[in-house]
C-alpha cells in the first residue's frame, strides 16, 4: 500500500497536487460542495489521511491491499460508512471506528464531516513499517488482535486515554505543516493505545444498520425536509411504511444524530433565521412561513436558539 495507489483510487475529478515525497493534498469542488483532503505516507503501509468536507456523499478511496484496516475518527459531523451486503456505520462526531472491511463508499447525513482515518496494510507489517511499529512493541500479533480481529468493526465512545492520543494527533494535524516524524510519533502512540484497549468491553457508541433500516431513515429526512415545520408528525409516513414511528425516530437518531423532533425545529428556525436576516417580512409573517402560527411561541423558541429575539437577531446581523 502506497500513497499513489490511494491518489490512484480516488474519484474523478479530483485535483491533486504532489507536494512533496510521501504528501499529497487534494481539493475537490463540485455542484455539491467541497472536499479537501491530505495524504501523509507516513512509512511503507501506514497512509493517514486528514479530511475536511461539506458535501453529502464521496466514493470510497480504499488503498489497495489484501488486508487494510482503518481507524476513523470524527471530530465533526457524521460520516456513514457503507459495506454493502453486510450493512453500514454511522461514525458520529466524537467517535471512533475500527474496521477491517472495505468500504464501499462514505455518505454524509448533515452534509459536513471534519476527521480523520489511518489505514494500516497487515501485509506490510513485517516489512519495513514493521521495524517502526515494533519499536512500540506493536507487533503483528498485538495489532491483529486490534485491527483486524474482525471482519467488520467496532464504532467506540472513545476512553480518556484514547481520547487524549486522538487529540494529539489532531494537534499535530492542524499545524500549518504537520511534522511527518511526530505524525508517525501520535500515529504509533495512538496504535499504542487502541491495542490495550478490550474492544469486547469497551463502550460500543453504534451498530451496524441493515439497508432497509437506511432507506427508512432517509425516508424520516425526505419527510422533514418537504415542508418548513417544527413538527415532526410522523404517524402517516409510519403508516405508509408499514413499520412503527418509534422505529422511525430510532433509525433516524442513529443515522443523523439527534431525534426527528430536533431537526424540525432546528431547520424551521433556521429557514427563520434565514429570512430575518434576507428579507424584510414582518416577524409574524416570518413566523408563519416556518410553521409558528403563535408568534409568541415563535419568538420564544428562535431565542432559545439564537440567544437573541428576532428583531434583535434581524438587527445584529444587518449591522455585522
Amino acid at each position: 500500500m502506497q500513497l499513489s495507489d490511494t491518489m490512484a483510487a480516488l474519484p474523478e475529478g479530483w485535483s491533486l497536487a504532489e507536494v512533496g515525497e510521501g504528501f499529497a493534498l487534494g481539493r475537490y469542488r463540485t455542484s455539491e460542495g467541497s472536499i479537501d483532503l491530505s495524504c501523509y505516507e507516513l512509512a511503507e503501509g501506514i497512509i493517514l489521511t486528514d479530511i475536511d468536507l461539506a458535501c453529502p456523499t464521496l466514493p470510497a478511496f480504499n488503498p489497495s491491499g489484501t488486508r487494510v484496516a482503518t481507524v476513523n475518527w470524527c471530530a465533526l459531523g457524521r460520516c456513514e460508512v457503507d459495506f454493502g451486503d453486510r450493512g453500514s456505520f454511522v461514525v458520529g462526531e466524537g467517535t471512533l471506528c475500527v474496521s477491517s472491511a472495505t468500504a464501499r463508499a462514505f455518505a454524509y447525513p448533515t452534509g459536513r464531516y471534519r476527521g480523520f482515518e489511518l489505514f494500516v496494510d497487515a501485509e506490510v507489517i513485517a516489512g519495513p513499517a514493521g521495524v517502526v511499529l515494533e519499536a512500540f512493541d506493536l507487533t503483528e500479533q498485538v495489532l491483529g488482535q486490534t485491527l483486524f480481529s474482525d471482519g467488520l468493526g467496532s464504532t467506540l465512545a472513545p476512553h480518556d486515554e484514547l481520547v487524549t492520543a486522538v487529540k494529539a494527533l489532531e494537534q499535530e494535524l492542524s499545524r500549518e505543516q504537520p511534522r511527518h516524524n511526530m505524525l508517525l510519533l501520535r500515529v504509533c502512540e495512538l496504535l499504542v493505545t487502541l491495542a490495550a484497549c478490550d474492544l469486547g468491553v469497551a463502550e460500543v457508541a453504534g451498530s451496524y444498520l441493515r439497508r432497509s433500516q437506511r432507506d427508512l431513515a432517509q425516508a424520516v429526512y425526505q419527510h422533514l425536509v418537504a415542508d418548513v415545520s417544527p413538527e415532526a408528525n410522523l404517524g402517516d409516513l409510519a403508516a405508509r411504511l408499514g413499520v412503527s414511528e418509534a422505529s422511525l425516530r430510532g433509525y433516524f437518531a442513529r443515522v443523523y444524530g439527534c431525534s426527528p423532533a430536533s431537526f424540525a425545529r432546528a431547520r424551521a428556525l433556521s429557514e427563520a433565521a434565514r429570512l430575518l436576516a434576507e428579507s424584510d417580512r414582518s416577524v409574524a409573517d416570518v413566523g408563519q412561513a416556518c410553521g409558528y402560527a403563535n408568534p409568541s411561541k415563535f419568538a420564544a423558541a428562535f431565542r432559545r436558539a439564537y440567544d437573541a429575539n428576532p428583531l434583535e437577531y434581524r438587527r445584529r446581523t444587518r449591522l455585522s
